[in-house]
Formats: structure tokens, C-alpha cells, sequence
């Protein structure tokens, strides 16, 4: 596939978005790259539409980009990675998973094209206070790893040589470990079985993990199978 956007390219994708003559010119360029290439059909990533115009403009860019696929004689897969909600959310606001998928759904996508995203990496604070460290608990920054964020291997590494006690609350369905001030909210067994009997029972079509190199030793929690689909448009 053609991919196109990640966690750097949000001003980008904000203009490319904002005007009909920007949505054309990329639509054009993106199909016929692709077709050049051979490849199957186009990715887009944007790390976040912010506001209610990003995405009312990003729902007009589907729906040329999908009718356009359809006109043209070979058929391509669109496929879009996105935040949880098809709804511009605020920190107040419920940012759950399920809260996502539910509001997807009541924008009429069906649930086999919605596939359910898993990192393979933690996001680390440092605790204000080692005597709190449940789920919510104050951080006064970033902990351990490169920015706050800590591949998979380096979490078990870093329980490991740190005797550090590990959590799970069911409420949420999160795994968490702590040493010290070092927090480190992450995906186990227990977390991603839960989420995948979660997709199963919602009747999603599949899951993903991101990404198969945050386990270079092949240390990946042993979770369900399951059929593996996407978020797309198919012509």
C-alpha cells in the first residue's frame, strides 16, 4: 500500500485537506502513484484531525478520494488510521477505545471495516508521589525511555532488572508497572486478551498491533487469533 501521513504530518494533511482543489490534487497524485506502482491501495495516517473542520473536511476528502477509486478501471483499498472517535474530542471527554468505536458506528461505519489498534510500546511518567501509582495517578513529566515512550522489550527488560510491581485495572482493562517514581502504562496477556474478546464481541473485523519491530525479540504477548480486516472503502 501506499502510505501516506504519521505523527509529524499533521499540518500537512490540514491543508492538503482544506480546500476542494488541494483534496483533488492529492487524490489524483495518490491513485496514480499507486497504479504506477502496482500496489494495492492507499493508507492515509493522520495523527489527529484537532478540530470539527479538519474533520468535516477529512469525511468530503473520503468521499471524492472513495467515489474516485470507484471511476477508475482497477480497484484499490483505502484505508485510514485514526484516533479513537470520528468526533473531535477534548481531555474532558471520554477518549476510551469503546467510546471510539461506538461513535464510528453511529456515523453509519459498519463494524467489519473497523479494526481495532494495539500499541506495542508504553507511554512512562514520573509519579509526583511513589505512594500513588494506580491509574490516574499525578506525573510530574515524562519517565523512563526516549520521550515518555518505551517499546515493549524495553518494558519487560525494565520490570525485570527493577524488581517492578505490575498492575492491571479492570475498569479500564489497563496494565501498568511501577518502581520508584517510574510508571509505565502498557499492552500484557491480560490487557489485549481482554481487548480482543472486546472486538470479537463487537464484531469487528480484526486488530492490529503497532509495531512488529517494538518486539525484536520476538516477545509478543500471546493473545487470540483472529481474522484481520480494515477500515476501507473498496470499489
Amino acid at each position: 500500500m501506499l502510505s501516506i501521513g504519521g505523527d509529524t504530518c499533521s499540518p500537512i494533511l490540514r491543508s492538503m485537506t482544506s480546500s476542494r482543489d488541494n483534496r483533488a490534487a492529492f487524490i489524483k497524485s495518490t491513485i496514480d502513484v499507486a497504479r504506477f506502482c502496482g500496489f494495492d491501495g492507499l493508507d492515509l495516517n493522520w495523527e489527529f484531525p484537532i478540530e470539527s473542520e479538519n474533520m468535516h473536511n477529512l469525511a468530503l476528502l473520503f468521499e471524492k478520494w472513495c467515489l474516485t477509486i470507484g471511476l477508475k478501471p482497477l480497484r484499490l483499498l483505502g484505508h485510514f488510521s485514526d484516533r479513537c472517535s470520528s468526533i473531535v474530542i477534548h481531555k474532558s471527554s471520554n477518549i476510551s477505545t469503546s467510546y471510539g468505536i461506538s461513535a464510528w458506528k453511529q456515523n453509519g461505519v459498519p463494524s467489519k471495516q473497523l479494526v481495532f489498534g494495539m500499541p506495542l510500546y508504553g507511554n512512562t511518567r514520573e509519579l509526583k508521589d511513589p505512594n500513588y501509582h494506580g491509574i490516574g495517578a499525578p506525573a510530574v513529566g515524562a519517565g523512563p525511555g526516549t520521550q515518555g515512550e518505551m517499546s515493549y522489550d524495553d518494558i519487560v527488560m525494565f520490570n525485570s532488572e527493577n524488581n517492578a510491581t505490575i498492575g492491571y485495572n479492570n475498569e479500564t482493562v489497563s496494565t501498568y508497572s511501577y518502581a520508584g517514581t517510574n510508571w509505565i502504562g502498557y499492552g500484557d496477556t491480560n490487557s489485549i486478551t481482554a481487548k480482543i474478546k472486546y472486538a470479537k464481541a463487537e464484531d469487528l473485523g480484526g486488530y492490529f498491533f503497532w509495531a512488529l519491530g517494538f518486539s525484536r525479540t520476538g516477545k509478543i504477548p500471546k493473545v487470540l487469533p483472529f481474522q484481520m480486516q480494515s477500515l476501507s472503502c473498496m470499489h
